[in-house]
């Protein structure tokens, strides 16, 4: 049987311990310390919630992801930020 860091497949609960913490070991035998610290910055709650599809940005309401409505998403807030049309990408 081949163990789930071999497999390098891992899902975020995988790398959440039974009392809602990172498992820092796991995440330290896989990525880098740098990378570990900035994950367990990241809060964990402690409530089970059901996972649900959330992309409020899609024109349709369907919260549906398309790199479409994800380039007119950040192409919308740098012309807010900087005041010119994003450019970098056409």
């Amino acid at each position: 049987m081949t163990s789930t860091l071999e497999r390098q497949e891992l899902r975020v609960n995988e790398l959440i311990t039974t009392m809602k913490e990172w498992n820092h070991g796991i995440l330290r035998s896989i990525i880098s310390e740098e990378v570990v610290a900035r994950i367990c910055k990241i809060p964990l709650t402690r409530h089970e919630t059901e996972d649900q599809v959330e992309w409020p940005w899609h024109d349709t309401g369907l919260s549906i992801f398309l790199v479409r409505s994800a380039y007119e998403k950040i192409s919308y807030l740098w012309e807010v930020v900087t005041s010119e049309p994003l450019r970098a990408w056409l």
